[in-house]
């Protein structure tokens, strides 16, 4: 079923958090220091509230002349800005992933001790896929439910905690702060045919069937076994340009975008090494499909 391109959207549903390299290309949750043979886990935001995406007006100047306007000019913008982003959940793992701080539950194995590093400079870069729902307006599939995935490449994201009152739930807000990045999550360079300007980007989105989920292997041999946390939706494998699967190898910052040889829904696993070849050291970075049933 191919995506569409209008429908009405509703219901924040989850967010995909990864940590960044300084490649621009998002690596789950372990980061660029990922070792071979390991695979590392996009951290999915389980309850998200609410996402408040900026968009800052542009400043627009007038031409008057004669008693009359006579014409404008709209520049670029100043200042893109932060955004609160919002969770029901307190995430000590989460917290510490975004800040780059560890949990203490050694000093008292009784406790977990960690910090929000108010007094910080510098945070880690990490990209953010915020997914809710959209029932389609297109006369082929009207009233069906499709996916769109609001993508931030690079941003720091920093805790800014809750308000706490009387029989009241408390949401853990965080500010999201957009930077601009030349790389889509996954490794591929900026499509060209977006003609997106610079071909840079700030967000961008995806519209699917069901919902993406995306996670990370450095192989260690000319095949791997790749293990998604989450069943894809299909064994299809398809091709580089039409899957539910897609794999891309990241070699010395070239991205070859393929397929696994195999898919196998139940496991979550991943076979790679024939249609897309690889060698030890290799980074395979995969986004697929998935209903975000664990494995």
């Amino acid at each position: 079923m191919a995506a569409i391109k209008k429908g009405g959207q509703h219901g924040l549903w989850k967010a995909v958090i990864q940590l960044v390299g300084s490649d621009g290309i998002s690596y789950g949750q372990a980061g660029d220091t990922i070792t071979a043979g390991t695979i590392s886990q996009g951290y999915v935001a389980q309850f998200p509230k609410t996402a408040g995406i900026s968009a800052p007006d542009r400043t627009t100047i007038d031409f008057t002349g004669g008693d009359r306007w006579v014409t404008s000019y709209t520049y670029g913008i100043n200042s893109l800005g932060s955004f609160d982003f919002s969770v029901q959940d307190e995430d000590a793992d989460l917290i510490a992933m975004l800040t780059g701080t560890a949990i203490d539950s050694t000093t008292n194995t009784e406790w977990n001790i960690y910090t929000e590093d108010l007094l910080a400079t510098q945070f880690p870069d990490v990209s953010l896929m915020l997914i809710w729902r959209v029932q389609s307006f297109e006369d082929s599939t009207f009233g069906q439910t499709f996916y769109v995935h609001q993508i931030v490449p690079r941003c720091s994201i920093v805790p800014k905690g809750g308000e706490h009152a009387y029989q009241s739930p408390a949401d853990q807000t965080y500010q999201v702060t957009p930077k601009t990045n030349k790389r889509l999550i996954n490794g591929t360079t900026v499509p060209t045919t977006l003609l997106a300007t610079d071909n840079t980007l700030v967000y961008y989105k995806v519209v699917s069937a069901n919902p993406l989920y995306m996670f990370v292997m450095k192989a260690n041999a000319a095949s791997a076994t790749a293990v998604s946390a989450y069943k894809p939706v299909t064994s299809t494998v398809g091709t580089a340009s039409a899957t539910k699967n897609l794999v891309v190898k990241v070699v010395t910052g070239t991205a070859t975008p393929g397929v696994a040889d195999t898919v196998t829904v139940a496991t979550g696993t991943f076979a790679i090494g024939t249609a897309l070849p690889v060698a030890s050291g290799n980074m395979l970075h995969i986004l697929h499909e998935t209903n975000y049933e664990a494995v």
